[in-house]
């Protein structure tokens, strides 16, 4: 009995029916799939169950279809089941991610499919001829799917060539059905059609699902680190927490911060620190990613960052963190062409059934970092016990001495024109070294310092800090003329005074300095002291210096402010004291100061910060 192809009205109308049927399962398949993905990504039990539930319904589905259209054989409607049975069995072929076996047994089902279509022929060539070519488009379907299954040309060329196939080597018969080249024209042109729109929409859904991962990357994840960010660490909390209190499953919790941190900006830079912090987060979540079950890295501060083990007690993931601890202690991290070793020390808590809020199960893990801090970094604390290290004794506080340049900004490029002696102390709870405005040193220390530090610096120019007391002694006069005797490299010694004389004073000071070519400055001065005080000072002064801080607090006005430097200016040009302002951190202090203030002479961080020692 032949098959009467189908009349052009009614074969469109089966065109637009099996594209739009190829559409809605498309549709729905990729919803399922894409939840796998997910899921997969968490290594969850439901990622396992829905590839399996994937392969079971498309595998039931395309088998299901194949024997509708051979109980219709008899009738044409019978290839269109065909050809959604055969979309519906290779659609999947192409899956990204796809494990091998899952690959297997979908094409052992199209194969089943495949064997079902051709039964009344087996023996004759053409199904052999067939069966050769379905199994080369099947290994070059799992060998190039990444490049086939978003690109409308190959995508659809590989369908048409599998339809083609199917369809050019079918034998006469069919069941009941007597094929005719119109009948497979239709066919293939059907199939066709289901190929292109299902893979305009694929590429349109793939172009939409990379922008939302591009947004939530953004939005979710730290750009340097590529771990998740404080906003996802909270957002991703709260559902944590409100699981684990309804289910009664336990959640553990580790904070970890980078030792000394600071101290490796300050000494290596900016930049190496960003390339360490991005190197240590790659090493935790590598590290993290061995283990099975849901572990994720957090950036959510600095140099800190949380780790949160859902449905993981601490006796779960103490090991894990031990390994991180270790594996980090023990890595050379390449920064700025050098490499640096980093410790960290990491805090372990997990949640408490009188717990109100995750917050307090966080408020337990800082706590125990905190106490790593106390043992002296570079350890383990777990709920309060600290782990695999005796107890080392602290750095509460200690100093160094060091130079820093004072730059005339008027030369271009700037130029140094003093060094000055200061004080740097290092502060152990606060894990970084600190800048006292005033403090107290020493004289014959700070001569020994530039005796030292002199002759490996350009400018001989050296400016050294005493208080008034010191001032008032003569014997420290004496200990200053004789190192300036002594010192044969140096060209200039300037006394910055910690403070303002009075009048006798000075009058009686101020003249023996000036005798031995010792210059004279006032730090840290007041803008709005009376001038007219301050002439008779000012006949031995050769500068004054004021704190940018304390300008900009006094005179929040620029324009104010800049007319109160003029007075100052007025008085002090004459009598050629330089007016010096400190406390320039960054390049926007020196725009203002230079820009607004219209200042000759800088000082601070931004120009010359020192290269003290890391301390543990």
């Amino acid at each position: 009995m032949t098959t009467t192809p189908l009349q052009l009205e009614l074969w469109l109308a089966e065109l637009v029916i099996s594209a739009l049927f190829a559409s809605g399962f498309v549709v729905y398949y990729r919803q399922l799939w894409s939840m796998a993905q997910t899921d997969s990504a968490r290594q969850t039990q439901r990622a396992r169950w829905l590839n399996v539930a994937m392969i079971a319904i498309t595998t039931i589905l395309g088998l299901s279809l194949q024997s509708v259209a051979t109980i219709l054989g008899a009738d044409a409607v019978g290839m269109v089941f065909d050809n959604l049975g055969l979309f519906i069995l290779a659609f999947p072929l192409l899956d990204e991610g796809s494990s091998l076996v899952a690959y297997i047994v979908r094409a052992a089902a199209l194969l089943w499919m495949w064997t079902l279509h051709y039964w009344t022929a087996i023996g004759d060539w053409n199904v052999y001829v067939s069966l050769i070519l379905l199994l080369v488009l099947l290994v070059g379907l799992r060998l190039f799917a990444d490049k086939i299954r978003y690109n409308v040309w190959r995508h659809t060329l590989a369908f048409s060539l599998l339809a083609a196939v199917f369809w050019i080597f079918a034998p006469y018969r069919i069941g009941q059905m007597t094929t005719s080249p119109l009948l497979i024209a239709q066919a293939l042109v059907t199939f066709v059609v289901m190929a292109l729109v299902t893979v305009l929409y694929l590429r349109y859904d793939n172009n939409l699902r990379l922008k939302n991962a591009a947004i939530a990357q953004e939005a979710h994840y730290d750009a340097l680190t590529n771990s998740k960010n404080y906003a996802a660490y909270k957002e991703d909390v709260t559902g944590i927490f409100t699981r684990a209190k309804a289910e009664k499953r336990p959640v553990a919790m580790a904070v970890l911060d980078i030792d000394h941190f600071k101290q490796i900006n300050d000494h290596y830079g900016h930049l190496a620190g960003d390339e360490v912090l991005a190197g240590v987060a790659n090493t935790l979540t590598k590290l993290l990613a061995r283990y099975p079950g849901v572990h994720t890295l957090y950036r959510t501060g600095g140099e800190e960052f949380n780790v949160v083990f859902p449905d993981c007690g601490v006796a779960d993931v103490q090991n894990m963190l031990l390994e991180c601890w270790r594996v980090v202690r023990e890595t050379r991290f390449t920064a700025a062409n050098y490499e640096v070793l980093v410790t960290i020390s990491i805090g372990l808590a997990e949640l408490q059934p009188d717990d109100q809020k995750f917050d307090d199960l966080y408020a337990r893990a800082d706590a125990s970092l905190y106490q790593s801090k106390h043992y002296g970094r570079d350890v383990v604390t777990v709920m309060g016990k600290t782990i695999g290290a005796a107890r080392k004794p602290r750095t509460i506080m200690t100093s160094a001495i060091f130079n820093q340049k004072i730059v005339n900004v008027r030369h271009e490029p700037y130029r140094v024109v003093h060094n000055e002696v200061r004080l740097a102390r290092y502060d152990s709870d606060r894990d970084e070294w600190l800048f006292p405005r005033e403090f107290e040193l020493a004289v014959p220390e700070q001569l020994e310092f530039i005796r030292r530090a002199i002759p490996n610096t350009e400018v001989k120019k050296v400016m050294i800090n005493i208080t008034l007391e010191q001032f008032a002694e003569p014997s420290v006069l004496q200990q200053l003329v004789d190192f300036k005797h002594e010192c044969t490299d140096l060209q200039v010694l300037v006394v910055e005074l910690m403070g303002v004389p009075d009048t006798d004073l000075m009058r009686w000071m101020g003249p023996q300095y000036r005798a031995h070519d010792l210059r004279l400055e006032f730090d840290d001065m007041d803008v709005d002291w009376p001038l007219a005080d301050l002439r008779p000072q000012l006949l031995y002064l050769d500068g004054v210096k004021f704190e940018l801080a304390d300008l900009r607090a006094a005179y929040p006005d620029s324009t104010a402010l800049v007319a109160r430097l003029d007075a100052w200016h007025r008085l002090a040009d004459p009598l050629a004291i330089d007016i010096v302002i400190t406390g320039i951190e960054n390049s926007v202090d020196a725009k203002y100061a230079v820009d607004e203030l219209h200042a000759h002479y800088l000082q601070g961080y931004f120009y010359d910060r020192p290269a003290l020692p890391r301390m543990g």
